[in-house]
Protein backbone atom coordinates (compact mmCIF):
# COMPACT_ATOMS: atom_id res chain seq x y z
CA UNK A 1 0.00 0.00 0.00
CA UNK A 2 0.82 3.25 -0.62
CA UNK A 3 -0.80 4.73 2.26
CA UNK A 4 1.65 4.10 5.58
CA UNK A 5 -0.22 6.26 8.50
CA UNK A 6 -4.14 6.36 8.98
CA UNK A 7 -5.81 8.32 11.37
CA UNK A 8 -9.47 7.88 12.52
CA UNK A 9 -11.29 10.07 14.61
CA UNK A 10 -15.23 10.38 15.30
CA UNK A 11 -17.27 10.17 18.22
CA UNK A 12 -18.66 6.86 19.85
CA UNK A 13 -19.45 5.59 16.61
CA UNK A 14 -15.77 5.72 15.45
CA UNK A 15 -14.22 5.04 19.52
CA UNK A 16 -10.66 3.99 19.82
CA UNK A 17 -11.39 2.29 22.62
CA UNK A 18 -14.09 0.22 21.46
CA UNK A 19 -12.38 -2.91 19.62
CA UNK A 20 -15.03 -3.81 17.64
CA UNK A 21 -15.64 -0.13 15.61
CA UNK A 22 -15.15 0.41 12.00
CA UNK A 23 -11.85 1.73 12.78
CA UNK A 24 -10.36 -1.68 14.15
CA UNK A 25 -12.92 -3.35 11.48
CA UNK A 26 -10.67 -1.01 8.66
CA UNK A 27 -7.24 -2.19 10.51
CA UNK A 28 -7.83 -5.24 10.77
CA UNK A 29 -7.98 -5.45 6.80
CA UNK A 30 -5.30 -2.88 5.98
CA UNK A 31 -3.01 -5.27 8.16
CA UNK A 32 -4.22 -8.51 6.45
CA UNK A 33 -2.68 -6.25 2.99
CA UNK A 34 0.62 -5.18 4.99
CA UNK A 35 1.13 -5.19 8.26
CA UNK A 36 3.40 -2.38 8.57
CA UNK A 37 1.13 0.43 8.01
CA UNK A 38 0.77 2.44 11.36
CA UNK A 39 -2.53 3.68 12.68
CA UNK A 40 -3.77 6.26 15.09
CA UNK A 41 -7.22 6.10 16.59
CA UNK A 42 -8.27 8.87 18.00
CA UNK A 43 -11.75 8.58 18.10
CA UNK A 44 -13.96 9.17 21.59
CA UNK A 45 -17.50 8.93 22.72
CA UNK A 46 -19.23 12.30 22.65
CA UNK A 47 -16.69 14.14 20.43
CA UNK A 48 -18.49 16.59 18.24
CA UNK A 49 -16.55 18.67 15.29
CA UNK A 50 -14.75 20.55 17.13
CA UNK A 51 -12.43 17.69 19.08
CA UNK A 52 -12.51 15.93 16.16
CA UNK A 53 -11.06 18.39 13.88
CA UNK A 54 -8.34 19.28 16.87
CA UNK A 55 -7.26 15.78 17.55
CA UNK A 56 -7.25 14.89 13.47
CA UNK A 57 -5.24 17.66 13.21
CA UNK A 58 -2.88 16.52 16.16
CA UNK A 59 -2.57 13.46 14.92
CA UNK A 60 -1.32 14.21 11.20
CA UNK A 61 1.21 17.14 12.62
CA UNK A 62 2.63 14.58 14.96
CA UNK A 63 2.55 11.93 11.95
CA UNK A 64 4.42 14.64 10.22
CA UNK A 65 6.80 15.71 12.64
CA UNK A 66 8.19 12.28 13.12
CA UNK A 67 9.00 12.08 9.39
CA UNK A 68 6.18 10.47 7.70
CA UNK A 69 5.36 11.65 3.99
CA UNK A 70 2.02 13.51 4.06
CA UNK A 71 1.79 11.52 0.82
CA UNK A 72 1.52 8.39 3.20
CA UNK A 73 -1.34 9.32 5.27
CA UNK A 74 -4.75 8.96 5.10
CA UNK A 75 -6.91 10.42 7.23
CA UNK A 76 -10.78 8.98 7.65
CA UNK A 77 -13.67 10.52 10.41
CA UNK A 78 -16.88 10.20 11.51
CA UNK A 79 -18.44 13.31 11.92
CA UNK A 80 -20.65 13.65 14.81
CA UNK A 81 -23.66 16.12 16.19
CA UNK A 82 -23.26 19.31 15.10
CA UNK A 83 -24.60 20.73 18.79
CA UNK A 84 -21.95 18.75 20.57
CA UNK A 85 -19.36 21.62 22.43
CA UNK A 86 -15.66 21.86 23.76
CA UNK A 87 -14.10 23.67 26.18
CA UNK A 88 -10.56 23.59 27.59
CA UNK A 89 -10.73 23.95 31.30
CA UNK A 90 -8.25 23.72 33.75
CA UNK A 91 -9.60 26.08 36.28
CA UNK A 92 -9.75 24.13 39.76
CA UNK A 93 -12.87 25.40 41.14
CA UNK A 94 -14.79 24.34 37.46
CA UNK A 95 -12.72 20.72 37.59
CA UNK A 96 -14.38 20.71 41.37
CA UNK A 97 -17.59 21.70 40.07
CA UNK A 98 -17.87 18.87 37.20
CA UNK A 99 -16.75 16.33 39.63
CA UNK A 100 -19.28 17.26 42.14
CA UNK A 101 -22.11 17.50 39.52
CA UNK A 102 -21.55 13.80 37.66
CA UNK A 103 -20.43 12.17 40.55
CA UNK A 104 -24.14 12.85 42.54
CA UNK A 105 -26.12 13.71 39.60
CA UNK A 106 -27.34 9.99 39.71
CA UNK A 107 -30.27 10.48 36.47
CA UNK A 108 -28.00 10.54 33.71
CA UNK A 109 -26.15 7.95 31.78
CA UNK A 110 -23.81 10.06 29.38
CA UNK A 111 -20.14 9.42 30.41
CA UNK A 112 -19.02 12.84 30.00
CA UNK A 113 -15.21 12.99 29.63
CA UNK A 114 -11.79 15.36 30.14
CA UNK A 115 -8.85 14.08 27.47
CA UNK A 116 -6.19 15.71 25.79
CA UNK A 117 -5.62 15.66 22.32
CA UNK A 118 -3.86 12.76 21.89
CA UNK A 119 -6.35 10.25 23.64
CA UNK A 120 -3.86 9.82 26.67
CA UNK A 121 -5.87 8.36 29.34
CA UNK A 122 -3.26 9.11 31.95
CA UNK A 123 -4.23 10.57 35.32
CA UNK A 124 -7.71 9.83 34.15
CA UNK A 125 -9.88 8.51 37.04
CA UNK A 126 -13.52 7.29 36.61
CA UNK A 127 -15.93 7.93 38.46
CA UNK A 128 -19.15 5.23 38.99
CA UNK A 129 -22.50 6.74 39.87
CA UNK A 130 -25.66 4.93 39.77
CA UNK A 131 -29.30 5.87 38.89
CA UNK A 132 -32.34 4.11 37.97
CA UNK A 133 -31.13 2.18 34.76
CA UNK A 134 -27.67 0.77 36.44
CA UNK A 135 -23.95 2.13 36.84
CA UNK A 136 -22.37 4.11 34.70
CA UNK A 137 -18.80 5.95 34.61
CA UNK A 138 -17.75 9.18 34.49
CA UNK A 139 -13.79 9.79 32.83
CA UNK A 140 -12.25 12.69 35.10
CA UNK A 141 -9.20 13.78 35.07
CA UNK A 142 -8.07 16.13 38.43
CA UNK A 143 -5.92 18.30 36.04
CA UNK A 144 -8.85 19.77 33.76
CA UNK A 145 -8.44 19.39 29.77
CA UNK A 146 -10.93 19.12 27.04
CA UNK A 147 -14.65 18.70 28.62
CA UNK A 148 -16.95 17.55 25.68
CA UNK A 149 -20.45 17.38 25.90
CA UNK A 150 -23.10 15.99 24.30
CA UNK A 151 -25.74 19.44 24.37
CA UNK A 152 -28.30 17.60 26.42
CA UNK A 153 -29.35 20.15 29.02
CA UNK A 154 -28.10 17.90 31.62
CA UNK A 155 -24.18 19.36 32.34
CA UNK A 156 -22.90 21.61 35.24
CA UNK A 157 -24.78 24.78 35.60
CA UNK A 158 -22.29 27.03 34.59
CA UNK A 159 -22.05 24.91 31.15
CA UNK A 160 -26.26 25.13 31.40
CA UNK A 161 -26.48 28.82 31.56
CA UNK A 162 -23.66 29.08 28.24
CA UNK A 163 -25.95 26.49 26.36
CA UNK A 164 -29.33 28.23 27.72
CA UNK A 165 -28.28 31.67 26.49
CA UNK A 166 -26.88 30.34 23.18
CA UNK A 167 -30.01 28.43 22.73
CA UNK A 168 -31.80 32.14 23.40
CA UNK A 169 -30.11 34.57 21.27
CA UNK A 170 -30.34 32.25 18.06
CA UNK A 171 -32.76 31.85 15.59
CA UNK A 172 -33.96 28.00 14.80
CA UNK A 173 -35.76 29.02 11.30
CA UNK A 174 -32.94 27.03 10.17
CA UNK A 175 -31.80 24.52 12.60
CA UNK A 176 -33.47 22.13 15.65
CA UNK A 177 -30.08 23.10 17.32
CA UNK A 178 -28.64 26.61 16.21
CA UNK A 179 -26.95 28.03 13.88
CA UNK A 180 -23.98 29.17 16.48
CA UNK A 181 -23.75 25.23 16.59
CA UNK A 182 -23.52 25.20 12.88
CA UNK A 183 -21.31 27.41 12.10
CA UNK A 184 -18.60 26.14 14.36
CA UNK A 185 -19.32 22.49 12.83
CA UNK A 186 -18.66 23.97 9.87
CA UNK A 187 -15.30 25.54 10.78
CA UNK A 188 -13.84 22.62 11.56
CA UNK A 189 -14.78 20.80 8.72
CA UNK A 190 -13.41 22.52 6.34
CA UNK A 191 -10.34 23.35 8.60
CA UNK A 192 -9.54 19.47 8.66
CA UNK A 193 -10.27 19.08 4.79
CA UNK A 194 -8.36 22.02 3.98
CA UNK A 195 -5.31 20.95 6.37
CA UNK A 196 -5.53 17.39 4.55
CA UNK A 197 -5.40 19.41 1.30
CA UNK A 198 -2.75 21.91 2.13
CA UNK A 199 -0.20 18.47 2.96
CA UNK A 200 -1.55 16.74 0.38
CA UNK A 201 -2.87 14.10 2.65
CA UNK A 202 -5.84 11.83 1.18
CA UNK A 203 -9.33 12.67 3.39
CA UNK A 204 -12.11 10.56 3.33
CA UNK A 205 -15.58 11.99 5.69
CA UNK A 206 -18.59 10.23 6.63
CA UNK A 207 -21.33 11.03 9.14
CA UNK A 208 -22.55 9.17 12.03
CA UNK A 209 -26.13 9.98 11.67
CA UNK A 210 -27.77 11.43 8.46
CA UNK A 211 -29.30 14.09 10.44
CA UNK A 212 -25.92 15.90 11.05
CA UNK A 213 -25.78 16.09 6.98
CA UNK A 214 -29.35 17.23 6.88
CA UNK A 215 -28.80 20.15 9.36
CA UNK A 216 -26.11 21.21 7.28
CA UNK A 217 -28.27 21.27 3.93
CA UNK A 218 -30.73 22.67 5.52
CA UNK A 219 -28.88 26.26 5.85
CA UNK A 220 -27.03 25.98 2.47
CA UNK A 221 -28.66 28.97 1.52
CA UNK A 222 -28.51 30.77 5.20
CA UNK A 223 -26.44 34.34 4.53
CA UNK A 224 -24.28 33.60 7.07
CA UNK A 225 -23.71 30.01 6.08
CA UNK A 226 -23.70 29.65 2.84
CA UNK A 227 -20.00 30.59 2.28
CA UNK A 228 -18.88 27.89 4.87
CA UNK A 229 -21.50 24.97 3.17
CA UNK A 230 -19.94 25.96 -0.02
CA UNK A 231 -16.58 25.01 0.46
CA UNK A 232 -17.15 21.53 2.03
CA UNK A 233 -15.98 18.73 -0.54
CA UNK A 234 -18.47 16.24 -0.66
CA UNK A 235 -16.94 13.81 -3.18
CA UNK A 236 -14.93 12.35 -0.27
CA UNK A 237 -18.02 11.72 1.65
CA UNK A 238 -18.61 8.27 2.19
CA UNK A 239 -22.72 7.11 1.77
CA UNK A 240 -25.12 6.16 3.40
CA UNK A 241 -24.48 6.82 7.43
CA UNK A 242 -22.94 3.88 9.47
CA UNK A 243 -26.61 4.55 11.46
CA UNK A 244 -28.98 4.59 8.63
CA UNK A 245 -27.04 1.75 7.26
CA UNK A 246 -27.41 -0.52 10.28
CA UNK A 247 -30.53 -0.08 11.75
CA UNK A 248 -32.95 -1.12 9.46
CA UNK A 249 -30.94 -4.35 8.87
CA UNK A 250 -31.48 -4.82 13.56
CA UNK A 251 -27.78 -4.55 14.13
CA UNK A 252 -27.40 -2.11 16.75
CA UNK A 253 -26.71 -2.98 20.38
CA UNK A 254 -30.07 -3.06 21.13
CA UNK A 255 -34.00 -1.20 20.87
CA UNK A 256 -32.60 1.49 23.46
CA UNK A 257 -29.14 1.93 22.04
CA UNK A 258 -28.75 2.80 18.54
CA UNK A 259 -24.93 2.35 18.48
CA UNK A 260 -23.95 -0.16 15.86
CA UNK A 261 -23.12 -3.66 17.15
CA UNK A 262 -19.96 -5.02 16.07
CA UNK A 263 -21.75 -7.01 13.41
CA UNK A 264 -23.23 -3.67 12.78
CA UNK A 265 -20.00 -2.35 12.40
CA UNK A 266 -18.32 -5.03 10.30
CA UNK A 267 -21.33 -5.07 7.90
CA UNK A 268 -21.05 -1.99 7.46
CA UNK A 269 -17.21 -1.87 6.44
CA UNK A 270 -18.09 -4.48 4.14
CA UNK A 271 -21.01 -3.47 2.31
CA UNK A 272 -19.88 0.19 2.71
CA UNK A 273 -16.53 1.55 3.83
CA UNK A 274 -14.40 -0.92 2.14
CA UNK A 275 -15.97 -0.87 -1.70
CA UNK A 276 -15.96 3.58 -1.33
CA UNK A 277 -12.21 2.81 -0.28
CA UNK A 278 -11.46 0.85 -3.21
CA UNK A 279 -13.02 2.97 -5.65
CA UNK A 280 -10.56 5.67 -4.48
CA UNK A 281 -7.16 3.15 -4.90
CA UNK A 282 -7.02 3.59 -0.89
CA UNK A 283 -5.60 0.26 -0.52
CA UNK A 284 -3.53 0.13 -3.50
Amino acid sequence: MKIKHIITSGCSFGDAYTPWTWPHVLETHVKSIDPNVTFDHRGMGHQGQELIQKKSTNAIIDAIDSGIDPDEIGVLVSWSGNDRKTWYITNQDYINDIKKHWSTSGGDSWHVQFCDLKNSKEGVEVLPFNNENGEYYVQYNPNGGWYHSAWHHREPKFINDYIMLTDAITDRKYDQHNINSLHVALENMIMLQNTCKVHGIKFYQQYYMDHTYKDIEAVKDHPNLTYLYKQLDQTQRVKPAIHEYVKPLGLTVSEEDVHPSAEGHQKYFDDILKPFLEEKNFFE
